[in-house]
């Protein structure tokens, strides 16, 4: 809201519109993460304990710090309450997961420390300087006698420099990491950084606030160069709408710079990073969704380091779900399902393996190759008939 260069009505339609839908969406993520924490806690302890895996922790209060800090204007004064009720709750949050991921930085025994730092490490960062733009927002600094913005914008600027170094010094033991979604978090810290900075400054964007959003741009460009994978297929459930939150806060950052330098280039590099912030937004959209369809066929499969189904799951989803011994039809991973008869084999990772043909998919279950015996030794004696083959 408030561009100068776009018509208002336009941008007050756009800005209701993705607000009404990232509240939509936030509910019901946030309703499915109960759920699973209701029926699977032992797959959300497990994610807990992973090195990498806890930085997703970090997204409810991210998504819920962004909701707030873009509801509409002319809500301003009606929510201002209940914006400020989130901003304590998402602060919390903060804080107490940060206490455990720095702690790991610095002492873990399960490689977690800052010198193996993976691009998924940022997370646990982006949200400060989210909470300061939200608090600068809120005016809780005259509202709460205290400087908060920049109590909060201070860890945010350390933890990143650390992690960003960290990064970039290990890369080349990543090189799978090349073009991946969460390497595109490297420019969402800084992005939202720049807003922040030119807040502190009453609005405008002077020099450190463009000297990092040049910063920003650069590193936009060299990510775009290594090249984006959404034409391969996905490692785990909603791993490419990592591409989508990083070039969103760089073209927020941009409207606000061209807002600041009023000239032709300055709105042409706006226009163009709010058109790639667009096409990136539907690419996966697309993508997700074309997916979706193939494992609804029966014809694909989602894989998840910490629940395989087989002890050659992950093996098999790198060569397209055969080996030698399969046949065409490959292992599909569509969900949850609890044994109800004695030919369903239970893996102690929460799946379990059939020999059902291809229909029993749709029960939502993994469904196992025909002629795979791998894990007949792992099955009771009475079951090792079922998980040699189908019924």
């Amino acid at each position: 809201a408030g561009v100068d260069f776009t018509p208002k009505k336009i941008t007050q339609a756009f800005n209701w519109t993705f607000f009404i839908a990232g509240a939509f969406v936030w509910c019901l993520v946030t309703i499915s993460f109960v759920v699973k924490v209701w029926r699977r806690f032992d797959f959300v302890l497990k994610e807990w304990r992973h090195p990498v895996r806890v930085y997703f922790f970090f997204m409810p209060h991210l998504s819920l710090t962004m909701l707030n800090i873009s509801s509409p204007k002319t809500l301003d004064e009606v929510l201002r309450p209940i914006r400020t009720a989130c901003f304590s709750v998402c602060f919390a949050s903060q804080i107490c997961l940060c206490l455990v991921v720095y702690a790991r930085w610095m002492f873990s025994p399960q490689a977690a420390d800052i010198g193996h730092a993976s691009p998924p490490y940022l997370l646990s960062t982006v949200g400060w300087p989210l909470l300061c733009v939200l608090s600068q927002t809120l005016q809780l600094g005259r509202r709460w006698h205290m400087n908060v913005p920049a109590l909060l914008f201070g860890p945010g600027a350390v933890f990143y420099a650390l992690a960003f170094i960290s990064i970039m010094q290990t890369m080349h033991d990543h090189r799978h990491t090349q073009g991946a979604p969460s390497l595109f978090l490297i420019i969402a810290p800084p992005s939202v950084m720049c807003v922040a900075l030119a807040n502190f400054a009453g609005g405008p964007f002077y020099a450190v606030p463009t000297a990092i959003f040049g910063f920003c741009l650069i590193m936009c460009l060299l990510l775009v160069r290594l090249g984006p994978k959404l034409l391969e297929r996905p490692d785990t459930l909603g791993v490419y709408w990592a591409y989508t939150f990083p070039i969103a806060a760089l073209a927020g950052t941009s409207v606000r710079f061209a807002d600041t330098e009023g000239t032709g280039p300055a709105k042409s590099i706006s226009w163009t990073l709010i058109g790639l912030a667009n096409v990136t937004l539907l690419t996966v959209i697309f993508r997700m969704s074309t997916h979706l369809i193939v494992v609804a066929a029966g014809k694909g499969f989602w894989t998840d380091p910490l629940l395989p189904g087989s002890p050659r799951l992950m093996a098999r989803a790198a060569t397209g779900g055969k080996d030698k011994n399969d046949s065409a039809r490959p292992i599909m991973i569509t969900g949850l399902a609890r044994p109800k008869s004695r030919k369903t084999v239970s893996d102690p990772s929460g799946y379990h393996c059939s020999g059902a043909p291809r229909r029993s998919a749709r029960k939502l279950r993994v469904t196992r190759a025909p002629g795979d015996t791998e894990d007949a030794s792992t099955a009771a004696p009475s079951d090792q008939g079922a998980a040699r083959g189908p019924a």
